[in-house]
């Protein structure tokens, strides 16, 4: 599991994924918190490897909708 739990960024990646054919990837969220949430949302915005975003957001709290909001890029 020790290979599953490090952060892989965009140019660790381009190589593997131009080598099979591929043009970008979905990032999927392994932690359940907003800090990670915006990181990786901050890192799809400064490179097109990164074709979508699986976020995570808190369903519970009175701010969800201003969360969503946020999130949604409206």
């Amino acid at each position: 599991m020790e290979i599953l739990q490090k952060n892989y960024l965009p140019d660790q990646f381009q190589t593997e994924l131009f080598s099979i054919g591929f043009d970008g990837s979905i990032v999927v969220q392994a932690r359940q918190s907003l800090e990670e949430t915006k990181w990786i949302l901050n890192l799809a915005e400064q490179n097109s490897l990164i074709k979508g975003v699986v976020g995570w957001v808190d369903l519970c709290p009175p701010s969800i909708e201003e969360e969503l909001v946020q999130f949604s890029g409206l």
